[in-house]
């Protein structure tokens, strides 16, 4: 009953609490859906609460759409953005049969699509599998199965890009020289550029050699 699925989802919700509490060492799926993008399909408010709350916990983006035909709505405008499709394959307005059938023959979208449900039947299966179905999650669900059915249909990781190496430090410049800091002062000061001492010494003439007494 509601009532009875509330009071387990409640004490599911404490339990994990205390055990945070505790200090547990978490579950290791941090970060194992990280850059992945869903849609979830799915009309149950319980099992969209369930499933969001994995699929955030393991790094994951999701969208949620209530039933088939909000499902193909989205994906006919939006494909490109996600990565793999989870669909409830019994809902009202539109079944997951019917969504998963347009998506693949109307759309022709490749991206993996995986039935959730709580049918074990092989018939079901089968028309699933006719409908376009990848893969299957059965309800009720388990985080463990849930990801390994998950990790087998992820779209291949691009290889991540080299860290651009630290640029060089720049040359440390040489101490100007004297004749660039008397330009520079002259021209703070605003007086005329004077001659390099260089200049000077080079134009001077050079001293008269005296070889006669004096007069």
């Amino acid at each position: 009953t509601s009532s009875s699925l509330f009071d387990a989802l409640h004490q599911a919700l404490a339990t994990q609490g205390e055990a945070e509490q505790q200090g547990v060492p978490d579950t290791g799926i941090v970060g194992t859906l990280a850059d992945v993008h869903f849609l979830l399909v799915e009309d149950n408010l319980l099992n969209q609460a369930v499933a969001r709350g994995i699929l955030e916990h393991a790094g994951a983006t999701l969208d949620i759409a209530g039933d088939g035909r909000q499902a193909v709505d989205i994906m006919r405008g939006h494909a490109a953005e996600y990565d793999l499709v989870l669909m409830d394959m019994q809902m009202p307005v539109m079944d997951g049969f019917t969504a998963t059938r347009i998506l693949r023959q109307e759309l022709q979208l490749k991206l993996p699509i995986i039935a959730m449900t709580a049918g074990v039947l092989e018939s079901e299966r089968d028309r699933s599998r006719e409908a376009g179905i990848t893969d299957f999650i059965p309800k009720p669900i388990e985080v463990d199965e849930m990801l390994a059915v998950l990790q087998r249909h992820l779209p291949r990781r691009a290889t991540p890009r080299t860290p651009r190496a630290p640029a060089p430090p720049a040359p440390v410049a040489p101490p100007p020289a004297e004749d660039d800091l008397l330009a520079a002062m002259a021209a703070a000061a605003g007086v005329p550029d004077p001659a390099p001492a260089s200049a000077a010494r080079s134009a001077a003439p050079p001293p008269r050699l005296v070889t006669g007494a004096p007069p």
